[in-house]
């Protein structure tokens, strides 16, 4: 191992503290074993395809945690046009592009709900997130209609319905 050193700075979620500390440990530790790989082989640990058990419990919290959202998003909260854009760029990011700044102004709640969604989104791949939803189309358009979320090809909000 090197004696050469980098300082870096994170900013950790305020609760998240004990859990970063517990990853850097065994980074560390990994880097101090004598192995072939040792980073390699803690990136494989934390992004290797989850399990069955896994994949099921991160669905569960990922659907409570969307079901959360959209109901902000239909809602008139201060955070209601932030969620409802994370959600459209989530369903759309190339029509609907979503500003990763807008994330500061969320609560500590909220930003673990977005973050839920789409840990789930990102590992599973199941199905757009609309579709966890009985006319979860027809819940997207009218959300992205009623905040006037435009769509960035044509910088037009879509027309709004009924």
């Amino acid at each position: 191992m090197s004696n050469k050193h980098t300082v870096v700075m994170v900013h950790v979620p305020t609760g998240s503290e004990e859990a970063f500390f517990k990853v850097y440990e065994e980074f560390v530790n990994a880097l101090r074993i004598k192995s072939e790989k040792p980073p390699r082989k803690l990136m494989e640990m934390y992004f290797s395809p989850p399990s069955d058990e896994d994949r099921y419990q991160l669905e569960q919290r990922g659907v409570e945690s969307l079901k959360v959202l959209l109901r902000i998003a239909q809602g008139e909260a201060r955070h209601a046009r932030y969620i409802a854009c994370f959600l459209a760029g989530l369903y759309n990011g190339d029509l609907f592009a979503f500003n990763l700044n807008d994330l500061r102004w969320l609560d500590e709640s909220l930003y673990a709900h977005v973050i839920a969604v789409l840990h789930m989104d990102c590992r599973l791949r199941k199905q757009d997130v609309p579709h966890y939803f009985d006319n979860g189309e027809v819940l997207w358009a009218t959300m992205i209609a009623r905040w006037g979320i435009k769509d960035v090809l044509t910088h037009r909000s879509p027309p709004r319905k009924g």
